[in-house]
């Protein structure tokens, strides 16, 4: 992988937005200082790791292009047929080229953070300054790379973990990136990606305090992301015990679930900040769901060309709080009949300005109830449901499902209560479920419904990879890009 870029010229250019971003992919700038200096105490690598999580959360890498992508191809969402502005419709019409700007772009910025990461690892021990800070540093770290691995292996791995854990997955780096020395590296297998995942996980755990700094990873946060991990790997115990490590049997406030999905609150576990700077105005997440909310006079803000099918929206009850949908009936937009959400605003009625909630505390809840139907505990595994639908719908009453009734039902809850948030498609994979793209309002595909292994599902490792790296072929393409 011939990126180069480093933690050193986050912190010296300053991670400008992404329209002059590309001019210095790979380019060591003239005046780079040591790497040393820079990891050399707390209140350097502090900036680092600040910069870092800015390039997380750039609109090029999760803070928007992933949610979208696996939104759009979940069979629950659509891009409108008129208006779009063509953003990300050729992957919402399964017709992506491995030149895809999405999928090239997600994988610089991941691999970015990764190396950022991987700098501050190599040095952090050391460092001068206070041990309980650069431990909490350091932990961050680990969970900084671990969370960009997961999402790169949630994208492009051939196949996935539970399916396959030796198939290939994407190309595993731990130590700093030198350009000169390490010209590439092979795709490695799930298997390898996972036990790096888990190995930095259960580090940063040990390491991370429980202050939960806005938009950056405390130690609930690792816990949660283990529960995730766990969940995938179908190592359901596991699951099961650090979701609730991280729920903590914390009661979920009815009062709290609307704008905890765009603003931060108690339920809080980790999200980003977005702002005029970090992500092109228009180019924030909820720039292309929001539509406005009922008995809002001000201004629509934003593109509003991510909808929902009405099959997805009759799964909720009338009383279901989290039903937050508008129908489009505006002949502007070409998909009259299917509706916009104002799940996600703008802060303060001011475009661009907007807060990603990434983990909530109710997503550990339904892992956790998710874990136990898997192990037979059908008791514990409605009782951790209820406690999400009872939060939600007033009207709810405790499950009595058993047996694929009940994992059906933890299904759908997810869908309700997670839309929009980044999991998409990819719960239809781990969970082997089709898509179903059958609702009239889908277009610019021919079939009704998709293989939940479909080759198409997963995202083509980038041009741009292949022709730098002499260890990935196109023949180490995914199979539908071949």
């Amino acid at each position: 992988m011939k990126i180069s870029i480093k933690l050193l010229s986050i912190i010296l250019l300053g991670l400008s937005i992404a329209s002059c971003e590309e001019d210095f992919l790979d380019r060591k700038p003239s005046n780079m200082v040591s790497e040393e200096i820079i990891t050399s105490n707390a209140t350097t690598i502090e900036v680092g790791i600040n910069g870092t999580y800015r390039t997380l959360a750039s609109y090029m890498f999760d803070g928007l292009y992933i949610p979208a992508l696996v939104e759009v191809t979940s069979g629950d969402a659509l891009i409108c047929q008129a208006n779009n502005y063509s953003w990300f419709v050729t992957d919402y019409q399964h017709n992506i080229q491995s030149t895809s700007g999405y999928a090239g772009s997600i994988w610089i910025r991941a691999y970015r953070v990764i190396d950022n990461a991987n700098v501050i690892l190599a040095n952090i021990d050391e460092a001068q300054g206070d041990e309980s800070a650069l431990a909490n540093l350091k932990g961050e770290a680990l969970t900084l790379r671990a969370y960009s691995y997961m999402k790169l292996a949630n994208l492009y791995q051939a196949e996935t973990y539970s399916a396959n854990k030796q198939a290939v997955c994407v190309p595993l780096r731990v130590q700093p990136y030198d350009a000169a020395e390490d010209p590439g590296l092979e795709r490695a297998t799930n298997e390898h990606i996972y036990l790096q995942i888990e190995q930095d996980l259960l580090e940063a755990v040990d390491l991370l305090n429980d202050n939960n700094r806005t938009g950056r990873f405390s130690k609930r946060a690792a816990q949660g992301l283990l529960a995730r991990l766990y969940l995938e790997m179908e190592q359901w115990q596991d699951a099961s015990d650090w979701a609730t490590a991280c729920h903590r049997n914390q009661v979920l406030d009815p009062s709290l679930i609307t704008d905890g999905f765009y603003d931060y609150n108690a339920e809080s576990l980790f999200g980003y900040d977005y702002t005029e700077t970090d992500n092109g105005i228009f180019a924030s997440h909820p720039s292309f769901w929001y539509f406005m909310r009922p008995g809002y006079e001000g201004e629509i803000y934003g593109y509003s060309t991510i909808r929902y099918t009405p099959e997805f929206v009759s799964l909720f009850e009338d009383d279901d709080a989290r039903k937050m949908f508008v129908e489009d009936d505006l002949g502007f937009f070409g998909s009259d009949g299917s509706y916009f959400t104002y799940k996600f605003q703008h802060r303060d009625d001011q475009l661009s300005v907007a807060r990603m909630i990434k983990m909530r505390v109710s997503e550990m809840y339904l892992i956790e109830a998710e874990a136990k139907a898997r192990l037979l505990d059908e008791v514990g595994a409605r009782n951790a449901l209820f406690v999400v639908q009872q939060r939600s719908i007033p009207s709810a009453s405790l499950s009595t499902n058993s047996g694929d009734d009940l994992i059906n039902e933890i299904y759908t809850e997810r869908k309700k209560e997670l839309y929009g948030e980044s999991f998409g498609v990819l719960d239809n994979k781990r969970m082997k479920i089709d898509v179903d793209r059958s609702s009239s309002f889908h277009w610019g595909y021919e079939s009704s419904s998709i293989t939940w292994n479909n080759p198409i599902l997963v995202q083509p490792i980038p041009q741009s990879e292949i022709d730098a790296n002499p260890l990935i072929s196109e023949e180490n393409q995914n199979e539908a890009y071949r």
